[in-house]
Parts: structure tokens; sequence; C-alpha cells
């Protein structure tokens, strides 16, 4: 081999370090855009639920969650979910997807869920309320979670339009929060909290501590839908569910746990 080559295939080899030793190590996930934060999220721990919650996701077993699927159009992909270091990570696919719970709701219910997006126009959202999607006979499972259900949004950008309704911590479409320009969310790569309250037909959103959504709604408004909203019931059940959107970089979700509330 040249003097020459020799040189060459040094600095490939180098090359090829440098990329090594600066990639991301997000387990089993598909690449991050170049504006994605590209460290290794971690978890503090195996999740433990506070005094009088139950656990929806222990950090390992997703026997109790489900992935929507889609019918209609062919080749549509919802994406998927996979377990890391004991949080969930959202991998986009080329439509609209949902997992969702398999463990019923209570009729009224006080839901903490833990999330971090990748970049700061990631979008997803945490659907509750719904009924079975398997049974709702929608092209897409997914629909069931905004269409029978509502959807606490994460989205900083409010897309497509901007407007509060739209953005973190709304009941998308419905109800924008409080100061929707000044929500005290943190930035990608950190853990927000949202807590919602769901009790008779009044949902109360708080993001990090703070109260910034309160929605109440009408059983019925929707004439579509007329079950909208309607609390869980042994008869027929009502679950919560995780979005994932195409176009999202992973988004991660951990200490996903329920409280009944008298």
């Amino acid at each position: 081999m040249s003097l020459k080559r020799s040189v060459v295939w040094l600095a490939i080899a180098l090359a090829s370090v440098v990329v090594l030793s600066c990639s991301p190590l997000i387990g089993n996930s598909s690449s991050p855009s170049p504006t994605a934060v590209t460290t290794s999220p971690t978890n503090a721990g195996s999740p433990k639920a506070d005094p009088g919650f139950q656990l929806l996701f222990n950090g390992v077993s997703t026997a109790n969650w489900r992935m929507s699927t889609v019918k209609n159009p062919p080749g549509a992909n919802p994406g998927h979910f996979v377990v890391v270091n004991d949080m969930l990570e959202a991998v986009a696919g080329n439509t609209l997807g949902m997992y969702w719970c398999t463990t019923p709701t209570p009729p009224d219910f006080l839901l903490k869920v833990e999330w971090m997006t990748s970049r700061i126009s990631d979008n997803s959202g945490v659907f509750v309320r719904f009924p079975n999607p398997e049974k709702t006979g929608y092209d897409s499972t997914a629909l069931t979670g905004n269409v029978d259900g509502f959807e606490v949004q994460i989205d900083q950008l409010g897309r497509p339009d901007g407007a509060s309704q739209h953005k973190t911590g709304a009941i998308y479409g419905l109800a924008g929060p409080v100061h929707a320009n000044n929500l005290p969310a943190h930035p990608p790569g950190q853990w927000n909290l949202f807590e919602i309250r769901v009790q008779g037909q009044t949902y109360t959103i708080s993001l990090n501590g703070v109260q910034i959504t309160v929605f109440h709604f009408v059983v019925g408004s929707d004439r579509q839908h007329p079950d909208q909203g309607l609390p869980s019931t042994p008869t027929v059940p009502r679950f919560i569910g995780l979005q994932v959107h195409p176009g999202s970089a992973p988004i991660y979700f951990r200490n996903i746990q329920i409280k009944a509330l008298s």
C-alpha cells in the first residue's frame, strides 16, 4: 500500500471513530434529526407509584399496552413504542398512532405522566376517557383517542396555527392553557410532568406543578359523538393512551400512574 493510500485510509478510520463517539445512544430507536437532542435519556430508576396511585407502566412489561392499527390507506404505519431504560419511547411512523393502556380507568381519576421531547417541534399528546379502540370501527383505531375521548396536547408550537387550543397542555381543539405563550414547560431533553384531573365533566391540567388549563364539557354537545367524555363503567370501560405523531423525533414517557377520585 502506498504512503498516499495509507494516509487516506487513516483519515477515514479517524473520521469513523469521531462519528461513532458522537452518536447518541438511545436504544432501539430511529436516529433523531440533526436538531434533536443527542444525549441519551436516562431514568432515575425503576418507577414507583406515589401513595394512592397505581402504575400503568412498570418500566419493564408492556403486557397491558397495545398499539393502534390502521386498515386504510394501504402502507400506513402508525409507528411503535419500545422500552428504553425503564421508559416508553415513541417512534413515529407515517401516520398518526396511539399506544393505549388496556387497564380501564376509574370513573374519575388523577393521571400523572412524565414526558420529554427531543426537539421544540415535536408533537404528541395524552388521551383520556376513550372507549375500546378496537370496537369503534375506525380505519385507524388511533382516532378513538380524540374523537371519542380528549387529547391533552404536547406541542410547544401549537400547530397548525399557533392557537392556544393547539399548544402544550390544551384539551386539543377545545380549550387552551392560560398564558399559552409563557408555559412552565421545560426545554427538549428535560422531563415535564402532566397532572391530569378528570372529575365529572371537568378536566384540569397542571404542568410541572402549575395549573394551566380547566375545561368543562357538556356531554352530548358533539352530536356526532354523543358518548364522548363519558366516565368508565364496568360494562363500557374507558382508557388512556399516548400519541405518536408522524414527523416527530423520539418522545419519551415514564412514571405513568393513576389514582381513583371519589
